[in-house]
């Protein structure tokens, strides 16, 4: 299964995207904005690049998260639900843009996504490229 995430829109608050699964727009993204620090230090958007995705438990969630592997220099980065880029350390948000740095229908659509993947996981690797429009 193949994810891109299409990086569309940039503040100075927040990185604005959309997501595809196998080339169909499936929702969007948001993410810290592009060379911030954001709270605590530990990161900022990730570099645009291909990564793969794995299924991790986070005891943050309590929960099996969808996990970017193999970002250079940072781990236990997620695509979790959340409205703004406060909701974020770093991860990939996922929703429904309200308007740029904001979204709306987080949980169903970070559910819809797992559905996916989750059915994909067993057949294929999954993968995310991420890139800047």
């Amino acid at each position: 299964m193949k994810l891109m995430l299409v990086r569309d829109s940039f503040s100075s608050n927040s990185t604005d995207g959309v997501l595809f699964v196998d080339s169909r727009p499936f929702c969007n993204t948001l993410e810290p904005a592009q060379g911030k620090k954001v709270k605590f230090g530990k990161g900022c958007c990730i570099a645009p690049g291909l990564y793969s995705i794995d299924l991790h438990y986070s005891p943050k969630f309590g929960k099996y998260m969808l996990t970017l592997c193999g970002v250079r220099g940072r781990s236990g980065i997620l695509i979790h639900s959340g409205n703004t880029p406060r909701d974020t350390v770093g991860c990939i948000l996922v929703g429904k843009r309200e308007e740029c740095g904001r979204l709306s229908y987080s949980g169903s659509n970070l559910d819809k996504l797992f559905d996916c993947c989750l059915e994909a996981i067993s057949k294929e690797p999954i993968t995310i490229i991420i890139k800047n429009k």
